[in-house]
């Protein structure tokens, strides 16, 4: 009885001793590659590996909790660098379908960037969506409130990063390897926390 009772304790100890997310979030982690950014020529859309730093996406954190979902990527240098643009996407489904886009287009005129919320074919989506660009710390933070998904029991995410010297584009997929494709690698079905 005694056992009982101290295992019982020391259960509710630990419980209250873990981080108030870890309860009320589900989450997937990716560690991407470092090295793996791809230098693609923008008018012949041929790649060819690269060894830049910058944009280079190390560690994408996806978390489901239960008002939104947050990104929070990790990059292996994150510079204010680029005459043209940098940009972070980020591809959303859900389990009812719902398919959403979260572009941050960071430029010279404006390095802590702007966020838009669309749908695939481009219309932009009305939605109190956050971001924080950190070039200290190398680290990008989205947040989206859940009920812009439509309160999604599941949700799949890809990310990816890119940048431009004005004759190449320098891109990065979270969950691809050195390559890039049509669209964004989609992680697995993480469920609401």
């Amino acid at each position: 009885m005694r056992r009982t009772a101290a295992r019982l304790v020391a259960l509710a100890v630990a419980a209250t001793l873990l981080p108030a997310g870890a309860a009320n979030a589900a989450e997937h982690t990716v560690r991407d590659a470092r090295g793996d950014v791809v230098a693609v020529n923008p008018e012949t859309d041929e790649q060819t590996p690269s060894d830049v730093a910058n944009g280079d996406i190390v560690r994408a954190r996806f978390i489901h909790g239960q008002r939104a979902f947050v990104l929070r990527a990790k990059f292996r240098s994150l510079d204010r660098k680029g005459s043209v643009v940098r940009g972070d996407f980020i591809r959303i489904t859900t389990n009812d379908r719902v398919r959403r886009n979260v572009e941050v287009w960071a430029a010279p005129a404006n390095w802590d960037g702007t966020a838009h919320f669309k749908r695939p074919n481009g219309d932009v989506v009305m939605c109190q969506i956050s971001h924080r660009i950190n070039y200290g710390k190398n680290t990008l933070t989205v947040r989206v409130p859940r009920t812009c998904l439509q309160n999604p029991r599941w949700i799949r995410v890809g990310f990816g990063s890119v940048w431009g010297d004005g004759s190449t584009l320098f891109m990065d997929d979270a969950q691809r390897n050195g390559t890039i494709k049509g669209k964004l690698a989609l992680s697995p079905r993480i469920r609401r926390g």
